[in-house]
């Protein structure tokens, strides 16, 4: 109450009420807006994961996949992804750069058994992308090929009928799911699970801890390799592609000698094109000229989502090139000459 002239006021009491309810009216609304907000932003989150696929514009392009219909487990599980830019305006200029040496932790992989058993799933990690690594392009228009092992996600699989897709991830939350396919995985015999244990066990340096990756047999192997006859058809075409890209990275011929039908050989739903793009690259490391831009052209004819694989072997970036400077016989330090490899006896032959 304030007194002024002898008359009792209450006017600025009312008015302090006024304020204070306003303040609060204010306060309330502001926190309803907040609210509203963030039940939006979640509410695009959930809209964007699960429509993503079907968006004009977004943030990561189409992915595809091919696989085989079975596979023995312990052994490289080979499947072939395409990244389709459709859009005519649009270039991804930041995409990981998925290949079989890469960093495959901007992906997910979900398993769904079609008996209605347990789902597997597992991925993305962004390691290397937090760290602005194995970045690519895709411009508008254009496709990648590639081929990717699933035992890089270092996980172990389980026997049984799948559905497999594949997620690629511009970022948490934010990504792009291939259509499911259909697989198998068989468990292997008791011989081929430590035959193939013997093998990952080559490129493995000390006691380092073996989880189901073949990437180490290529990258770190400087040791002859030979086959156990007691590892089945099946098993052994699916470690086929790592024995010749093996003996190609650390064998004694350079790639202009390196025999052509060791990759000419390799047939399959999964691998015939990847095959045809290392059979290039030899092409390219003998000439002449003429020969090598008829392949070329033959080879895009067939499988044109190669493009971007012919013009890094152009440049002198081809897979077996990397594997042979980079990790094999070409590198800046060799090892002592008693572990080079494929020197006593010539490489295996083919299985009939």
């Amino acid at each position: 109450m304030v007194t002024q002239g002898g008359r009792h006021y209450r006017s600025s009491g009312l008015k302090l009420t006024t304020f204070a309810r306003n303040a609060h009216r204010f306060i309330r609304l502001l926190a309803c807006m907040l609210v509203a907000y963030a039940i939006c932003w979640a509410a695009n989150d959930v809209m964007r994961e699960t429509h993503m696929n079907g968006l004009t514009n977004p943030p990561v392009p189409a992915i595809a996949v091919v696989a085989d219909p079975q596979y023995v487990l312990d052994f490289p599980i080979l499947v072939a992804i395409t990244l389709r830019n459709d859009a005519q305006d649009t270039d991804y200029l930041n995409l990981p750069d998925l290949a079989l040496l890469h960093p495959i932790d901007s992906l997910a992989i979900d398993l769904e058994p079609t008996d209605g058993g347990i789902p597997i799933r597992f991925g993305p990690t962004f390691k290397t992308r937090d760290e602005n690594l194995f970045r690519t392009e895709l411009m508008a228009g254009t496709a990648r090929r590639t081929l990717l092992d699933l035992t890089q996600f270092g996980q172990a699989f389980r026997p049984g009928k799948y559905r497999l897709k594949l997620s690629i991830f511009d970022r948490p939350r934010v990504f792009r799911s291939s259509s499911p396919v259909s697989l198998e995985f068989i468990a292997p015999t008791s011989a081929e699970r430590a035959e193939a244990a013997r093998l990952r066990k080559l490129g493995l340096p000390g006691n380092m801890q073996d989880y189901g990756s073949w990437l180490p047999f290529l990258t770190n192997n400087w040791n002859t390799v030979t086959l156990s006859q007691s590892v089945g058809r099946k098993a052994a075409d699916q470690l086929a592609l790592y024995l010749a890209l093996h003996r190609a990275a650390y064998g004694p011929e350079p790639l202009s000698s390196f025999p052509l039908e060791m990759f000419q050989n390799l047939r399959g739903l999964v691998i015939s094109a990847e095959a045809a793009a290392l059979e290039y690259e030899l092409l390219a490391a003998r000439g002449p000229k003429r020969d090598i831009e008829t392949a070329r052209s033959q080879l895009l004819v067939k499988w044109p989502d190669l493009r971007h694989r012919l013009y890094e072997i152009d440049e002198g970036k081809g897979l077996l090139r990397t594997l042979r400077r980079g990790y094999g016989a070409e590198r800046d330090f060799p090892p002592p000459s008693e572990k080079r490899p494929y020197t006593v006896g010539p490489a295996p032959a083919p299985r009939p």
